[in-house]
């Protein structure tokens, strides 16, 4: 029987389905997994966050683990037991100092204090600044950057933060020390070198010395040594070695320079300068002087050229640098019943500056064959200033004026303290025209003025006055340096070696003449008077205003020859005896010019002149009877008046 196709066939039952699952979109996927990662993150800044939170506030007032110098640890400590720890320990390994060796030789560098002949000239070779460096310890890993301290933090506790901070240490003084104590075995090696002598007649004499090799300890790699101990506080010997030294000029180089040695030393004299806003100074040194500084050098480029041997300069220059330097001085100004009773003027220090003058007088002298060359100094301000102490107008110094009296008698000398000691403290008010003389009278006993002794009449009777031209001219300088307006001045009627040089003296006698000035600065002048030896110092200190002074030299000429001796009879002394009292003195004409321009411009021009009429030496001598005056020589009897009378001032 056959069976049919169709009932072969299986359907499916009526009540089954199938059903197919949506795709989700990839977009909501990447959502899906950006959120676990977002929380992932969280979770895990949350916890870095909190656990260097939690670390930072457990060491919140203490120095965070693996921070230390050297051997000591520092972390978790506060500020101040690291300041206490710090403090012990560098104190007890500055006290035990350095242990060097040298063959056998032994010596133990103390590195705390050097101890002079006085306590207060004690001194420190090496310090550390602690305060510093418990700042900086506690500093680690506290910045402003969140991540940046947590990296800091991390990096001292994994593997260590060792401060590297600063140390003062004195090394040329550690180094002097080491070559004083060792320097008994450095032999060093000697540059092949020009010597210079002098023959009898003055004559510079060439010797050329050739080089020598040496040997020298190393004490460099000494200095090294201390220095790594010193950061990690280990003390530990240390043993000098010595090392070859090779000469750096040989006696095929230094024998070519001859000829340049002798060029500069013919230009000796050389003659120094130093220029101050009111004074130029000079110094000459001499050709033998000179010959000390000149040596043999190489320059950058390793070519040998004549050079300035520094030491030797400043050997030369010991006097002339007292002359020079000066500390910084703080301004005092103290007023009683208008007049300033303490005052001291602020100063800036002066110091000279030897490496740059050792180059201006190379480049002078050496490279440009110039005889002058200029000294060169750095200046520091005082730390209270004039102007911050009153308000006057009394602000720096503007004018100087020098005189020197050397060879006075006593008296005078006397009076020049008086009348300078009357004038000092002195204000000069603004448009004021001072006068000299009236600010010095009385020149009375009772004013403290002493008398010298004056011929009157062939007699020698006391009068008062001597000494005080010495003021006169010092004070016409002064304002001259000021640029001020001179109203009055006279020369003297004969030159005189105090009052040198020639045309700007200035005689004063009581009640005329005088010297008179004019306040023109807008402001007080506060008059300043020193005596420095034999040397008369006026100062004037107030305001500048920007006045530009100009003074020419003195120009002198017709000069003349003094007359003969005069010798005058007098009855106070023993007959025969002789005692001169002038001395005498070559006549001449004199002149110079002074300008002063002023900021807005404006010139004013003035030539003093002086005329000096030649003068003879005057002599007493005793008799026991004066002669009659010759006829037509004047007298009570008979005679013709003098056409004028001459006063001569006593000085």
């Amino acid at each position: 029987m056959k069976k049919s196709n169709s009932s072969m066939k299986k359907s499916a039952p009526k009540n089954k389905k199938t059903v197919s699952l949506p795709k989700l979109p990839l977009t909501r996927i990447f959502y899906h997994w950006a959120t676990i990662a977002v929380l992932c993150l969280f979770l895990t800044g949350f916890i870095v966050y909190g656990t260097s939170w939690a670390y930072a506030k457990t060491y919140e007032e203490r120095i965070y683990p693996g921070v230390s110098f050297g051997v000591l640890e520092l972390g978790g400590l506060t500020p101040d037991e690291a300041k206490e720890l710090l403090g012990r320990e560098t104190v007890a390994f500055l006290e035990k100092g350095f242990t060097i060796n040298y063959d056998g030789d032994q010596f133990n560098l103390n590195t705390n204090l050097i101890i002079a002949e006085k306590t207060e000239n004690s001194r420190e070779l090496i310090k550390f600044d602690i305060e510093s460096m418990v700042s900086e310890a506690y500093s680690i890993g506290r910045g402003f950057s969140w991540w940046n301290n947590v990296r800091a933090q991390a990096v001292a506790k994994t593997v260590g933060t060792d401060l590297q901070t600063e140390i003062a240490i004195d090394e040329k003084s550690l180094l002097t020390s080491m070559k004083e104590y060792f320097g008994k075995y450095d032999a060093p090696a000697e540059n092949a070198q020009i010597l210079i002598t002098f023959s009898d007649s003055g004559n510079p004499i060439m010797t050329v010395e050739p080089e020598h090799g040496g040997n020298i300890l190393d004490y460099d790699a000494a200095l090294a040594e201390m220095e790594s101990q010193l950061m990690m506080l280990e003390s530990a010997d240390i043993t000098l070695a010595m090392i070859p030294q090779e000469p750096e000029i040989v006696l095929a180089e230094a024998e070519p320079m001859v000829d340049e040695i002798e060029a500069a030393l013919g230009l000796a004299p050389i003659t120094l300068t130093y220029s101050t806003n009111f004074e130029d100074f000079t110094w000459d040194i001499s050709k033998e002087q000179f010959a000390t500084w000149l040596t043999l050098e190489k320059n950058e480029s390793g070519k040998v050229e004549v050079s300035i041997l520094k030491e030797a300069l400043l050997t030369t220059m010991e006097n002339i640098t007292g002359e020079i330097e000066v500390e910084p001085t703080n301004a005092k100004f103290v007023m009683e019943e208008e007049r300033v009773v303490e005052f001291e003027g602020s100063r800036d220090g002066v110091e000279i500056d030897w490496d740059t003058t050792l180059e201006e007088f190379k480049n002078a002298i050496i490279k440009n064959g110039e005889s002058t060359a200029e000294i060169k100094v750095s200046k520091s301000e005082p730390e209270i200033k004039l102007e911050d102490l009153n308000d006057l107008g009394i602000r720096e110094l503007i004018g100087v004026g020098r005189s020197d009296f050397s060879g006075s008698p006593t008296n005078r000398r006397h009076n020049i303290r008086v009348g300078a000691d009357k004038l000092n403290g002195m204000l000069i008010a603004p448009e004021e025209e001072f006068t000299t003389i009236t600010n010095l009278s009385p020149v009375t006993a009772a004013n403290g003025y002493l008398p010298e002794l004056v011929i009157k009449e062939n007699k020698t009777i006391p009068e008062y006055g001597g000494g005080l031209c010495q003021i006169g001219t010092t004070m016409f300088r002064v304002a001259l340096s000021a640029g001020l307006p001179i109203t009055e001045r006279h020369p003297h009627s004969y030159r005189v070696v105090y009052y040198e040089p020639a045309g700007k003296d200035a005689a004063v006698y009581e009640m005329h003449p005088d010297v008179r000035f004019i306040n023109d600065t807008g402001h007080h002048i506060l008059i300043q008077t020193h005596i420095y030896g034999d040397e008369l110092v006026f100062e004037f200190w107030g305001t500048n205003d920007g006045r530009e002074v100009y003074q020419s030299d003195s120009r002198i000429y017709n000069i003349t020859s003094p007359p003969a001796l005069k010798e005058v009879e007098t009855t106070e002394l023993a007959p025969g005896e002789r005692k001169c009292t002038e001395s005498a003195h070559a006549g001449a004409d004199a002149e110079f010019d002074y300008k002063v321009t002023y900021p807005d411009g404006e010139v004013m021009e003035e030539t003093f002149t002086s005329h000096y009429r030649a003068w003879g030496a005057v002599c007493l001598i005793g008799v026991e009877e004066l002669s009659e005056p010759a006829e037509g020589e004047g007298g009570e009897e008979g005679g013709e008046e003098p056409a004028e009378k001459e006063v001569v001032i006593p000085e």
